[in-house]
């Protein structure tokens, strides 16, 4: 016959405690991964589209730069092209973390 002490079988449930935290813990991490898998491809455009929309802030008002009217509008306009990019991206990505479909 084994006799726990009272510290003893305290020990055991906490660990049994931390094992189903972890463990449902590593099954939220699984179930986002995948839910998210299917979205992965629209990221990746939101993320290329940030990349164009900050390039041609930088490149058109560095190719402008000795029209000075002309430098101030294209960067005007750049920054105005990637606000609204922002906003149409931030929509997006909020339907995507709602677990809707973006464009429904």
């Amino acid at each position: 016959m084994i006799v726990l002490s009272r510290t003893s079988a305290a020990c055991v449930y906490s660990a049994h405690i931390f094992m189903i935290v972890y463990g449902m813990f590593g099954f939220l991490i699984k179930k986002t991964f995948f839910d998210m898998w299917d979205n992965l491809i629209r990221i990746v455009i939101l993320n290329l589209g940030f990349i164009l929309a900050f390039g041609i802030m930088v490149y058109f008002p560095w190719v402008l730069k000795d029209y000075q009217v002309l430098n101030f509008l294209a960067r005007g306009i750049g920054i105005g092209v990637l606000f609204v990019y922002a906003g149409a991206a931030s929509t997006m990505t909020s339907m995507i973390a709602d677990y809707g479909k973006p464009g429904n």
